[in-house]
């Protein structure tokens, strides 16, 4: 039988929504987060290229390696999401971050993302954080390492400002943004889907 974590359940039982069921966030006895395991398998929200929050000149003239961005939603939570338009307390999304690689054969032009090079983690639970989200870096950690949140003004406070819906940055993420109108119709929102060669021409 899985338990809810009482800090989510009564953020529940103050929001109306339905705490996410399953194991949820894990938790050090001093409050840090474990990394969650199996995020590829979780449900993908959104991609993008380079996607970034600052001016890409403010770093000066070092050169700016474009990165994949995937966004992965825990699947409980994200059942809970589409029936009901909240996210429950004990959501977790999952920032994975890929370098742009090019010139592999027989690629001649286009890019793809590379190896996994960092994970951060975001984590709703209103009982915990006093804002309901906090944000965490793994980096490269191996799976079982922790990450301690970031402090409110390193990612909260952006998200807070400029999250489309509670906190989070849904104007990136078609499937979210739209309902399921927002992916083309498959068995699953990983599937792999085929596509004729050649350049697409939108309807």
């Amino acid at each position: 039988m899985s338990r809810v974590p009482l800090s989510a359940l009564a953020a529940a039982l103050l929001t109306g929504a339905t705490p996410a069921a399953g194991p949820g966030p894990r938790w050090t006895a001093d409050g840090a987060l474990i990394r969650p395991d199996g995020v590829a398998r979780w449900v993908t929200v959104g991609t993008s290229l380079a996607l970034g929050y600052n001016d890409p000149t403010s770093g000066g003239a070092a050169r700016f390696q474009p990165l994949f961005h995937r966004v992965y939603l825990e699947p409980r939570a994200y059942e809970v999401m589409r029936r009901s338009g909240r996210f429950p307390p004990g959501t977790m999304l999952a920032l994975v971050l890929a370098p742009a690689t090019e010139r592999v054969a027989p690629a001649r032009h286009g890019v793809f993302a590379d190896r996994a090079i960092r994970l951060e983690v975001a984590v709703k639970d209103p009982g915990r954080f006093p804002g309901g989200w906090a944000y965490f870096d793994f980096g490269a950690a191996e799976p079982g390492s922790t990450a301690r949140a970031f402090p409110p003004e390193r990612c909260a406070r952006c998200h807070a400002d400029h999250g489309a819906r509670d906190n989070v940055f849904v104007q990136f993420y078609p499937l979210l943004r739209d309902g399921d109108g927002g992916a083309l119709p498959t068995s699953s929102s990983n599937s792999m889907l085929s596509a004729p060669d050649g350049p697409q021409t939108p309807p």
